[in-house]
């Protein structure tokens, strides 16, 4: 991957380590925290709706994590416009898949571990209010994508050191706070809350600080995101109901993925049709080059 940040490892080292130590913590406090002041019976139930999240997660990093290897190149020629034009891009892409699949996973994500654990009876698996909080930190932790890769590939870890260091200070305290109370419920709290917090200042750093933009722009198409995820599943209650087989739960999870895909094709149609025609543009090229 080309990177502007590749002069910058050795003296910003130790900066890089702290955001790789922060990540870390961020990434295993709530086990931690479960496992000592809670039951294995909850810490079993966490497991496996964690498990859902983070492949999700793989699943859009897959897909969008390569996108930002040019802008390291683009920083360090200074080429603001053509990095705020390329950013767009590269949040509708991002945030696109964001609200489609994570939209889905709120509206089905129960139903699937309801089913994955038929039969077993050890623990009530059956946590809505949980899966939903859980749901919403993994799709914040995949909407900074854009603004973490910027960061990285601009060479800026010493500058956003501070909010990397809040986000795992953060995740602990309202975890440790509020576990004893609220068990699942209190750890998926401290997780929405450090990943919507590292959302918005690392959008905010890179309007601010390298791509020099309005920061409410991104603060727009976030906020939009979240209202298009939450629209489907509010939408969602009135057409799924006991979901009884795996073939049920894909038909529910077809729709479901199609009505997200046309609410989303709709927002970006009347926000963002300037980068939309971009990505069909391209995606005709690519087509006939490999077809041609």
């Amino acid at each position: 991957m080309l990177c502007y940040a590749r002069a910058q490892k050795i003296p910003q080292r130790w900066d890089a380590f702290t955001h790789e130590v922060a990540s870390f913590v961020n990434d295993n406090t709530d086990t931690m925290i479960l496992t000592v002041f809670s039951s294995l019976t909850e810490v079993s139930v966490y497991s496996i709706y964690h498990y859902v999240i983070i492949n999700l997660k793989k699943i859009i990093s897959s897909f969008v994590s390569s996108f930002g290897s040019a802008f390291g190149d683009m920083y360090a020629k200074e080429e603001k416009e053509l990095m705020k034009k390329n950013l767009r891009i590269y949040e509708t892409i991002t945030f696109s898949f964001v609200s489609v699949i994570y939209s889905t996973t709120l509206a089905l994500i129960v139903p699937f571990v309801l089913l994955y654990t038929k039969g077993v009876h050890d623990a009530n698996y059956d946590r809505e209010l949980f899966a939903v909080l859980l749901t919403l930190g993994g799709a914040f932790n995949c909407i900074r994508y854009p603004y973490k890769s910027i960061i990285n590939c601009t060479g800026h870890f010493r500058l956003t050191r501070n909010i990397a260091i809040s986000e795992a200070v953060m995740n602990v305290l309202i975890s440790f706070a509020v576990v004893s109370r609220y068990g699942l419920i209190g750890v998926a709290v401290g997780t929405v809350c450090t990943m919507v917090f590292g959302t918005f200042m690392y959008s905010t750093f890179v309007s601010e600080h390298i791509v020099i933009r309005d920061r409410k722009e991104s603060y727009f198409h976030i906020t939009l995101t979240v209202v298009i995820m939450a629209s489907v599943y509010l939408f969602s209650k009135l057409y799924i109901g006991n979901i009884h087989s795996y073939l049920m739960w894909v038909v529910y999870a077809c729709v479901t993925v199609a009505i997200s895909g046309a609410l989303t094709l709709l927002a970006d149609l009347v926000f963002y049709r300037e980068q939309l025609k971009v990505l069909i543009d391209r995606g005709i090229r690519l087509l006939k080059r490999k077809h041609g």
